[in-house]
């Protein structure tokens, strides 16, 4: 019996950003377990879709509950960091992030209770480019 064949990566339609992993709990997991687990659901989510998702985390469960690791600094941060300052902090050996989550408690007009606020790093380049491409970070 042969081996099955590898997934056929799936196109998105044009328009969606990348897959995002959205890193804020551990449910009691050790690094390790957590570290070993993201890096297989990254792999596969990037062989499915063709795309490299990003990262969604703040900095103190990253600190903690992966021990601040640099393992995937290569993949685009997407950082909840409510410190209120010009910039959010960055973890985890990486440079630069694409999106950065200011508060949760923003009010936006039309909408009756505390919603996400979220900047785009236009360092990183059109947000357009983030569309159904790879990624285009700054490495």
């Amino acid at each position: 019996m042969s081996a099955p064949a590898p997934p056929t990566p799936a196109k998105a339609p044009e328009g969606p950003l990348p897959p995002i992993l959205d890193v804020e709990r551990n449910n009691g997991q050790p690094a390790h377990v957590l570290i070993d687990w993201m890096h297989r659901w990254l792999n596969t989510v990037e062989v499915l879709t063709g795309r490299q998702p990003i990262i969604y985390t703040c900095p103190g469960f990253w600190k903690t509950a992966v021990n601040n690791t640099n393992e995937f600094a290569n993949y685009p941060l997407w950082v909840a960091d409510w410190n209120g300052g010009p910039a959010p902090e960055l973890i985890g050996g990486w440079n630069n992030w694409v999106f950065w989550q200011t508060t949760d408690r923003a009010s936006i007009p039309g909408i009756s209770v505390p919603s996400d606020a979220n900047v785009y790093n236009g360092e990183m380049g059109p947000l357009s480019r983030w569309a159904n491409t790879p990624f285009f970070g700054s490495g």
